[in-house]
């Protein structure tokens, strides 16, 4: 199977959440695709060849949770080919310390339950920077 490819911009505001729900489908007519099994790997970098990712959206096999931890989810209904990228707004707050917007890029891939990369969403991301900032607390 060759790895499907989806360009999506996105933008991010320093100290707020950012949820965005997807939903992958293929074929003719559009059928959504079962992400049973299904895990994720997504990651935001400045520049692709940075050694660190600024911001890394880990594979979650839970349930999402309004206000949860930053993750990459499957729907609770795999079949219906839903799938979420969350980043709570504890993980946004200070990224931008120059008080400058950031621009870098992203890609979040699915692999199959065979390991292969099938499907890869990607494309420029914008983090805002915001004038309003809560205190940082440990």
């Amino acid at each position: 199977m060759s790895c499907y490819n989806f360009l999506y911009a996105i933008t991010i505001t320093e100290g707020g959440t950012f949820d965005q729900r997807f939903r992958w489908r293929t074929g003719d007519p559009l059928t959504p695709v079962d992400l049973t099994g299904y895990t994720s790997l997504t990651q935001v970098r400045v520049k692709p060849a940075d050694e660190a990712p600024l911001i890394e959206l880990p594979h979650k096999d839970s349930a999402w949770e309004a206000d949860g931890e930053t993750g990459f989810y499957l729907d609770e209904y795999p079949e219906t080919g839903i799938y979420r990228l969350y980043i709570n707004d504890k993980d946004t707050i200070g990224l931008c310390a120059a008080h400058k917007d950031i621009t870098g890029i992203y890609n979040a891939f699915m692999y199959s339950p065979a390991g292969e990369a099938v499907f890869r969403q990607y494309g420029p991301v914008t983090i805002l920077a915001a004038a309003a900032r809560k205190a940082v607390t440990p």
